[in-house]
């Protein structure tokens, strides 16, 4: 389940979800993103050899800093990590910081050093990798929504018999509204 700002060098399309403030409340996401709209961009997967089965959640974004950041212009100054997106990139040059690139996994290393100034990510992951404690300021902005695609390798999801086939997708489709 790749995060959807990742998979954009492969579906190009997917950049929309990338757009700030584009989403104010979840049932506005849940309406594109488990209805036409999302099947359209799943349907998009099999040109790459994968099965786009459902959208699960990893959540609203919000920043973190080491200083208080209230509105675009507080950005001013800061490296900020981002993924390597052709839409998440440019928030932050328009904002006035530098959009820094580091893996993912780097990021409390690179916050905790000073490498960096900030980032954004959902509240689950600010917490389950512990960048509230090095990190002095989270304003909750829900800036941006961070979905994660589930797909299958589409080679061996059709070696599978047809009913098991039907099962792991029927199966997936259920659960992603508990998720």
């Amino acid at each position: 389940m790749p995060p959807t700002a990742k998979l954009t060098t492969l579906i190009p399309e997917m950049e929309i979800l990338d757009l700030p403030f584009l989403f104010p409340r979840r049932s506005d996401i849940y309406e594109v993103l488990d209805g036409a709209p999302g099947r359209a961009l799943l349907d998009k997967f099999v040109a790459n050899e994968l099965v786009g089965v459902a959208f699960g959640e990893s959540g609203f974004k919000h920043f973190t800093s080491n200083r208080e950041i209230y509105k675009p212009t507080d950005f001013k100054g800061l490296n900020i990590r981002t993924m390597k997106s052709p839409i998440i990139m440019p928030q932050f040059y328009a904002y006035g910081a530098l959009p820094i690139l580091i893996e993912f996994h780097k990021t409390y290393d690179a916050l905790k050093a000073g490498a960096i100034d900030g980032q954004e990510n959902p509240l689950s992951t600010i917490y389950s990798m512990k960048f509230d404690t090095i990190q002095s300021h989270l304003p909750i902005s829900n800036n941006a929504y961070l979905a994660q695609a589930l797909v299958f390798n589409k080679k061996i999801f059709e070696s599978l018999p047809v009913g098991i086939q039907n099962i792991l997708f029927e199966t997936a489709v259920k659960i992603t509204p508990f998720q």
